[in-house]
């Protein structure tokens, strides 16, 4: 498996420079994004295990909101006064912030009810220009005008390598099985509110596959990728018909490296849950970006890009833009004239943080 690996690492760095690809790109949709692996047939008895119902778990991940319309998902940094959520949701098709923030507010949802807090500014990553080729950058943080609630969990940043790890996605967004897509527009919590859906998946690589299957000129480890696993195997040749890694290298490049087929609870991801939370071993590893599908004739179950089985997802890696994460995040100083000779431990405090 390791010379596997390198082979495959060798053959992405060539096919970056020579622009090769293995799928014609025109056939390619995406578009900025949990819907579960669960077959339609089992029906909502089937889902349950996926729904937040009690609003007692992950009250880390959070809703965005402008004047009471809920858009996207975010996570809660280990501050307690930062979201990192996706740059898309909060920019211009240009990449630019908008001219103020005025209505945006935080949602966050636990089991004593829910709390709104507004926005007190907004960064953008500097690299972030709504271009979803390969490079990724689409990240952004929300720095809250009040502190989170305390039982709202604080999610501590994932630094190692993503790439092969068993994760769990969490999100507000739209609903339904792997063989329909997303049917819904969301769980609804109390008729008003929505409740958070999860399950787990692999990172089955970084930005590298998609790039090179697509022909896209991209290098770094900006992007994770994973794809939505369904649970049919007709040929009985060990790749599930829908694995869309799996089965694309396995057709392309001969190997079956990235053949990880569904885990217990499979979920692909879907409107809404752009910006939504990803762990690895509790914590945040990467931020919901976008969706991507090549078609039937490329494993896709649905045909089209509705989040159905056979897709993919590409996720903003967290320890590839660690460094950022941390400068934007550090609590603001109270002012001197509030605290006098409390600076000493204020300052205490931010570097234990």
């Amino acid at each position: 498996m390791l010379k596997t690996k390198i082979a495959m690492a060798a053959l992405f760095s060539l096919s970056a420079v020579a622009q090769a690809s293995m799928i014609d790109a025109d056939v390619a949709e995406h578009r900025p994004l949990v819907v579960v692996g669960e077959p339609s047939s089992s029906g909502i008895a089937g889902a349950i295990p996926y729904i937040d119902l009690g609003n007692n778990l992950f009250t880390g991940t959070v809703q965005l909101q402008y004047s009471g319309n809920r858009f996207c998902s975010g996570s809660l940094l280990p501050s307690g006064r930062h979201i990192l959520t996706a740059a898309h949701c909060l920019t211009d098709d240009a990449g630019n912030a908008f001219p103020n923030y005025n209505g945006f507010s935080i949602q966050f949802d636990g089991p004593e009810g829910h709390e709104d807090i507004n926005f007190r500014s907004v960064a953008i990553h500097p690299g972030w220009t709504f271009d979803y080729s390969g490079n990724g950058d689409d990240i952004a943080i929300v720095e809250l005008s009040t502190a989170a609630p305390q039982w709202a969990e604080r999610y501590q940043l994932y630094t190692g390598d993503a790439v092969g790890q068993e994760y769990l996605r969490i999100g507000y967004g739209g609903f339904g099985w792997g063989d329909v897509g997303d049917v819904y527009g969301g769980v609804a919590a109390d008729g008003e509110n929505l409740n958070r859906v999860f399950g787990t998946n692999f990172f089955d690589g970084g930005n590298a596959e998609l790039c090179y299957m697509v022909g896209w000129n991209c290098g770094g480890g900006a992007v994770l990728t994973s794809d939505f696993d369904g649970p049919n195997d007709t040929d009985g040749d060990g790749i599930g018909d829908n694995d869309l890694w799996g089965q694309l290298f396995n057709l392309f490049a001969g190997t079956d490296f990235y053949v990880h087929g569904a885990t217990g609870m499979e979920v692909g991801s879907a409107g809404g849950d752009s910006g939504g939370t990803l762990l690895v071993n509790g914590m945040l590893a990467a931020v919901t970006s976008y969706g991507f599908s090549f078609g039937e004739t490329y494993f896709d179950y649905g045909g089209g890009l509705n989040s159905s089985w056979g897709e993919g997802m590409a996720d903003t890696s967290v320890a590839w833009h660690y460094q950022w994460i941390v400068a934007n995040s550090v609590p603001v100083p109270a002012p001197l004239a509030l605290f006098g000779i409390g600076l000493l431990a204020m300052g205490l405090r931010r570097r234990a943080a």
